[in-house]
């Protein structure tokens, strides 16, 4: 209903110490980022079985600069649920109190 075509899970994250959220690392996304072409490893320039993260994600800070967007800050209440785009560049800060959980 909100796409105008029928949906399907895909992925979910479950694991008991995450990257983000609040002091336990706030969750950015830069708002607009999925209309952009969808790039991956090969884009990069990279070959089969090779890959480095790093420098996808340098890469893709780099396309937001160019591209004018900006990163925000996402801080969700505790028992919410959120539906984002699948292409939605996002990621989660720093966690600043340690032993924190998800």
């Amino acid at each position: 209903m909100l796409t105008g075509r029928p949906a399907f899970p895909f992925q979910t994250l479950n694991f008991p110490r995450g990257t983000g959220n609040g002091e336990r690392g706030p969750l950015f996304y830069y708002p607009g980022s999925h209309r952009l072409h969808q790039y991956n490893d090969y884009d990069l320039w990279m070959t089969v079985g090779q890959t480095d993260y790093r420098a996808y994600e340098d890469f893709l800070v780099e396309l937001m600069e160019a591209e004018g967007l900006e990163r925000e800050l996402l801080c969700v209440p505790e028992g919410s649920s959120l539906i984002r785009a699948p292409n939605l560049v996002h990621g989660g800060l720093p966690v600043l109190s340690e032993g924190s959980t998800r």
